[in-house]
Parts: C-alpha cells; sequence; structure tokens
C-alpha cells in the first residue's frame, strides 16, 4: 500500500507508560539511547479474491487478512460504491469472517445474492467491526467499514486486491526503545498523528506478532491525541529482564481505550489494533 510508508511523524502528546509487568520505581533522569525508530503499520492488513462461477453464478472471497480482534467475527459486503465516495448499499452479502486467537482471518466464503454478469465493476468490499447482527449497534453505529478495497473493471473470473484500512482511518506512527541492562528498564518513544482529536487508545508491548498476536507482556497508559489528533509518548518500564530478540514483541495501538476493550478471553471489537509494529531490536 503506497500511502503507508513515508509518512512524515508530526510530534505528540501520551502520558508515560507503566509496565503491566513490573513497574513502579521513578524513571531515570539520564537521557537514554534510542534505537533506530520502527514504523507502525495500519491495520488491518491482507488481500482479498473474489472470483466468480460461471456454472454458479455466485460470488466468492478467499480473505487473508491480519490485526483484528481475535476470534472476533466481521461483517463482509460487496457495495455498491467505491471506498473514497458515499457508502451505498451492500449489493451482495457474504457469510461473517471470523478471526482466528491471533487476530488473523484465512477463509473462503460465497455471497448469498448470484451475480448472472460476472464480477461486477464499480463496486467495493466492505470488511467491518462486527458481525452482521451486530451491525449499526454499539461501537459500529454508524455502520463504518473497517476495510475497504475497490474492485477494478475485469472481464477475468478472478480479481486479486489488497485489503486497505477504509479512508479517514489511516494514522501514522513510529516507536523507538532504549534498554537499560543495569537498570532493568525499557523506556519506550511512540510518536503519531492522524487519530481522531482528544480520542484515547489503549496501548501495549505483547508476545508475537501484528500478523500473529499473542498475550500481553507490558500495558501502557492511555495515549489521549491532542486536538490535532497527535500523541507523542515517553515512557519508561521498569523491572525488564530481556528484550527482542530473545522474545518476539510487537507494539500495537487500540482503537478504543483501556475501558472499552476488554481483558483475557473476553475482548471487545474496540481491542482491534489499528496501528501495530514487529519489534525485532532495541
Amino acid at each position: 500500500m503506497g500511502s503507508r510508508g513515508g509518512r512524515v511523524l508530526a510530534a505528540v502528546g501520551l502520558a508515560a507508560a507503566l509496565a503491566g509487568c513490573g513497574s513502579g520505581s521513578p524513571a531515570p533522569t539520564a537521557t537514554p539511547a534510542f534505537g533506530p525508530a520502527v514504523q507502525l503499520t495500519n491495520m488491518p492488513d491482507g488481500t482479498a479474491v473474489l472470483s466468480w462461477d460461471e456454472k454458479t453464478k455466485r460470488l466468492s472471497v478467499k480473505l487473508g487478512a491480519y490485526g483484528l480482534t481475535p476470534n472476533s467475527a466481521h461483517a463482509l459486503h460487496l457495495t455498491a460504491s467505491r471506498c473514497t465516495g458515499k457508502q451505498g448499499a451492500p449489493a451482495f452479502t457474504f457469510p461473517d469472517v471470523t478471526a482466528d486467537a491471533g487476530g488473523a482471518v484465512d477463509t473462503t466464503v460465497t455471497a448469498s445474492e448470484p451475480a448472472p454478469k460476472g464480477i461486477p465493476t464499480g463496486m467495493e468490499l466492505d470488511l467491518h467491526l462486527v458481525s452482521s447482527a451486530d451491525s449499526g449497534k454499539g461501537p459500529d453505529a454508524e455502520a463504518t467499514p473497517i476495510a475497504c478495497t475497490d474492485i477494478p473493471a475485469t472481464t477475468s473470473s478472478t480479481v486479486a486486491v489488497p485489503l486497505y484500512p477504509f479512508p479517514g482511518q489511516k494514522p501514522a506512527a513510529s516507536v523507538s526503545l532504549a534498554y537499560d541492562q543495569g537498570a532493568r528498564t525499557l523506556t519506550v518513544h511512540l510518536t503519531g498523528f492522524g487519530l481522531a482529536s482528544k480520542s484515547s487508545h489503549a496501548a501495549d508491548i505483547a508476545l508475537g506478532s501484528c500478523r500473529k498476536q499473542g498475550s500481553g507482556k507490558y500495558s501502557l497508559r492511555e495515549l489521549v491525541a491532542d486536538s490535532q489528533g497527535r500523541i507523542d509518548a515517553t515512557s519508561t518500564l521498569t523491572g525488564v529482564d530481556a528484550v527482542p530478540p530473545k522474545e518476539s514483541w510487537y507494539v500495537l495501538v487500540h482503537r478504543g481505550a483501556r475501558s472499552e476493550i476488554g481483558s483475557g478471553g473476553s475482548l471487545e471489537p474496540l481491542f482491534r489494533p489499528i496501528l501495530c509494529a514487529d519489534l525485532t531490536r532495541v
């Protein structure tokens, strides 16, 4: 996705983070030596392959995506509109797709409605925050897709397209880390922009990767964007005995605040990552 890379990161406003696993010591006064900045990627990410069966006249979508709430169900529609325009009504509906325990989807679903003329043109494929049954309710009140892709005009029976975060939902951020082995402290500097004005977001360092999410390692304090949607955080975690590459870590910013994302085996839809990066070195 061309729009994902090369963003100029702006200054931001976030309070110092507290470790969810070993915190409480005061932050050191010495300036830490940060490693290279790592850019976070917009979530979800993935691809969709739309195909048409000439015999059954049915459309199918093979969806491969990651960066969703683990074990969450999502509505999938082919809509009579384009990603950058006004949302249209669903023209073709598919069975809900369900993310696995790592927040990834790898499945094929077939539309309920026939498509007599093949793959339709001038439409978009939409992935939603919640299931079809919950569409338009709670955090999905506006029923805005979390990911979208335009379907190009084609005479083929198969077309592969990348899946993008929905236009207008593309914040940018980067993270850099500094580890003091003697003090057993890890300092995390997170900057970004493009979030909703004064919005609150939980952030974590977890074990696993953006493609295969795992259990939480450190919980960071709430991220609160300023009036221009910017964040700037320097967080010091204490009691840190080891850092990557000995363990596989990733950092993620959630769609919702800490009070909205749930915990353990009971995660809420707003747990879904909006930004994520694998941490392979410090």
